[in-house]
């Protein structure tokens, strides 16, 4: 079986600065939901600096039913 996956940053500080000063929890399942039903992916890498909102995300997914990967390391 063959999946498709995306890569969801929920923010990192590159030179002291937010890469996503907006964040809330109905916002990313949302961007989960379309994760899911529009770009069809079967896995999402959850990246960012802070772990409150590595687990809103990893909450969002699970609901999603999707594979995750959590991860403090910027996407390459």
């Amino acid at each position: 079986m063959r999946g498709k996956g995306i890569n969801y940053d929920t923010g990192f500080y590159p030179g002291g600065h937010n890469s996503r000063e907006r964040f809330d929890a109905g916002t990313v399942r949302r961007e989960m939901g379309v994760i899911a039903r529009e770009l069809h992916c079967t896995a999402v890498r959850i990246s960012g600096g802070e772990p409150a909102r590595l687990s809103i995300a990893g909450e969002a997914t699970r609901r999603q039913a999707k594979y995750r990967e959590l991860t403090d390391q910027p996407p390459e």
